[in-house]
């Protein structure tokens, strides 16, 4: 009868230690941790292959050497479970915030991922030096948060809800979500381009659970006085937060159409249940003569400012690139004729002296108060002119303000004055603030210096690009009468809507 096949011997109990102890199913040889005899280790069993030494390949993630044959690397003193072990060690981590699947802590700061970082509470779009960011194609001037998280922060705490098994199961939930995906904002401080585009191309990636969560906020209800109940969701602190990153300057500036589109792609899914939710919650904060939340004002403030601006470039993106939205979904056009109805009665209750609604916007002086209502009630007006176009004329024209009633001017006179008071001609010599220099490296006063395609610090600059109002009249930078005027107003303009 033929000997038993040898079994194998056991490389964990040679290297320092078996746990499986004498139920192992290989051959303990030698004491634990002691050098095999020269017969194990000259001639080894038939049915033992020769494995290359333990020290050879670079170690991997999770401790173990590429082979995977020596003992497990130690993890360092103190390292949480689920922590980037490269991250606590080296303070950086090759695969980055929102790539790498492990949380990125720091041994000075092991509490990180359930801490946020406060900012004092202000409002930039009041001050002079941001009343220029105003107009443009984000809500992130308005809608900055209080408090925030930082890129790193906002990645540790992501992982939770990108995960296959989670499912929000109350309201606070989905606060706690939004508070990260409203963190990504240009404004707040920590977050660059950079951070910005991860961050989006995490919560947009195809396949993603991301998309998923911001879909089951979009399709709840809310009431705009749910105060802190935990079954309803609050219009103020809930639901008009979701669409708030719709209109962040990290999307609409974002150069990745594709993932634009896949997130836009939750507007056109739920747009029914967007106009009902915001049917049912804005007429009576209307009537109240305030927009936030009477049963939380500490977490359920919301402001005109950040309420419209976040609706008008969401329906204005949404109509721009689902070019069929307008003619297939019949609620589109009664929305926007409703939203110009809401839009009129709140300004004109915010630009009386003393204002008449409750809203933060009533802290600036009345000049600033008109000029900041005249800047949206124009987006509002290009946008309801994209619906009438395609609807045969059926939404409401937005009447801007009369800035120049007090004073006895025409309005055609007050808006002259207005774009004279505003000017910031293009590139360095003709800026309010020559000291300020360009906007980026592709800002001139001659549009045969410009080139056609933005460059780099086009894209990724925070100063709107210089675009001249083709009113007769205007300011501008080359004479009123010339052919050059108007080559430059249509160069411009034409440049900015194909880019």
């Amino acid at each position: 009868m033929p000997p038993k096949k040898q079994r194998q011997i056991c490389h964990a109990h040679n290297a320092g230690g078996c746990r499986r102890g004498e139920s192992c199913n290989f051959r303990h040889v030698g004491p634990a941790g002691g050098a095999r005899s020269s017969a194990e280790t000259t001639s080894p069993g038939p049915s033992t292959p020769q494995r290359a030494s333990s020290s050879t390949g670079p170690p991997i993630r999770g401790g173990r050497s590429s082979n995977n044959t020596g003992p497990r690397r130690q993890n360092p003193p103190g390292l949480p479970p689920g922590a980037c072990r490269d991250f606590w060690e080296k303070g950086t981590c090759s695969r980055g915030d929102f790539d790498c699947k492990f949380r990125h802590i720091s041994p000075t700061s092991t509490q990180v991922a359930d801490t946020v970082t406060s900012t004092p509470a202000r409002m930039d779009f009041l001050t002079t030096g941001s009343l220029g960011e105003v107009a443009g194609s984000s809500s992130d001037v308005f809608t900055a948060l209080q408090s925030h998280l930082s890129p790193t922060e906002a990645a540790n705490h992501l992982k939770t809800y990108l995960n296959l098994t989670f499912r929000f199961t109350t309201p606070q939930n989905m606060y706690s979500f939004l508070k990260i995906l409203n963190s990504a904002n240009e404004k707040h401080d920590g977050w660059d381009l950079s951070d910005g585009q991860s961050f989006f191309m995490k919560i947009a990636e195809p396949g993603g659970f991301g998309l998923l969560r911001i879909g089951d906020i979009l399709r709840s209800d809310a009431s705009p006085n749910a105060g802190r109940s935990k079954t309803i969701l609050s219009f103020q602190r809930g639901f008009i937060h979701a669409l708030m990153y719709f209109s962040s300057a990290f999307v609409t500036r974002s150069t990745l159409d594709h993932l634009v589109n896949s997130l836009y792609t939750l507007i056109d899914e739920h747009f029914d249940n967007i106009v009902r939710v915001l049917n049912s919650c804005i007429p009576p904060l209307i009537m109240g003569r305030d927009f936030s939340d009477q049963s939380d004002l500490a977490n359920g403030s919301l402001s005109g400012m950040e309420l419209f601006s976040t609706l008008i470039t969401v329906f204005h993106e949404y109509a721009s690139r689902f070019k069929q939205a307008v003619a297939s979904k019949p609620a589109f056009a009664p929305a926007m004729q409703s939203l110009v109805g809401w839009f009129m009665a709140w300004s004109d209750l915010v630009s009386q002296e003393p204002p008449m609604f409750t809203d933060s916007i009533t802290k600036a002086n009345l000049r600033n108060r008109k000029w900041l209502v005249e800047q949206l009630s124009r987006e509002l007006e290009t946008l309801r002119r994209v619906v009438d176009s395609a609807e045969g004329g059926t939404t409401r024209r937005v009447s801007r303000p009369n800035l120049g009633a007090s004073r006895g001017i025409t309005a055609d006179e007050s808006l002259l004055s207005r774009l004279q008071y505003t000017y910031d001609g293009p590139g360095a010599e003709n800026r309010l603030n020559p000291e300020d220099g360009a906007r980026h490296d592709n800002d001139f006063a001659s549009i045969s210096e410009i080139r056609i395609a933005p460059t780099y610090e086009e894209l990724v600059s925070s100063t709107p690009n210089y675009l001249p109002a083709n009113i007769p009249g205007a300011p501008h930078h080359l004479p009123g009468d010339s052919i050059e005027r108007l080559l430059d107003i249509q160069f411009r303009l034409l440049r900015e809507e194909l880019t």
